[in-house]
């Protein structure tokens, strides 16, 4: 079957409504078949794409400005960073997650526990130290209290992030 063909195909699909395109159309597009709300984290190193669900961010409120812009019919957030591999890769393995937008970062440590030592907080710190542009760390733990530990470091339970 000749790429052509497929992309004839993708775009009949597409036209019915059966797939979505991501991204400016018909410039390198992206098709996806994943029809519910959802987001997208892309690796800014090898273009990997994976959904990602949130309810805070299918609840945000858009500013008035963009009004003024047009008619907005849709949205979703696409967040950009490093994949694990790449992550990996370059021996920045101190934490589970970096939430990246633009040039400033979030790190966040994710432990199972219901509480927390200076040993849970040691790679948070280690990383926020070694890493320009990271805005605040979190260790995400199944405790009951948001806790401030430094001026950007914070615990923060688990459950009240999910609800």
């Amino acid at each position: 079957m000749s790429l052509d063909t497929v992309y004839r195909a993708l775009w009949l699909l597409s036209e019915l409504g059966l797939i979505t395109t991501l991204g400016p159309p018909r410039e390198r597009t992206r098709f996806d078949a994943n029809l519910r709300r959802h987001h997208h984290f892309v690796c800014r190193e090898c273009g990997l794409i994976r959904d990602f669900y949130s309810n805070a961010f299918d609840e945000l409120r858009l500013p008035q400005s963009l009004k003024a812009m047009g008619s907005i019919e849709t949205t979703h957030v696409e967040a950009r960073g490093l994949c694990i591999r790449f992550w990996n890769v370059q021996g920045r393995h101190e934490v589970d997650f970096v939430v990246t937008h633009g040039r400033r970062s979030i790190a966040i440590e994710i432990k199972s526990g219901t509480r927390f030592g200076d040993h849970d907080l040691a790679r948070l710190q280690t990383f926020s130290a070694k890493t320009p542009g990271v805005a605040a760390s979190i260790l995400a733990y199944n405790g009951t209290e948001a806790v401030q530990l430094g001026e950007r470091l914070l615990a923060i339970p688990i459950g009240l992030i999910l609800s």
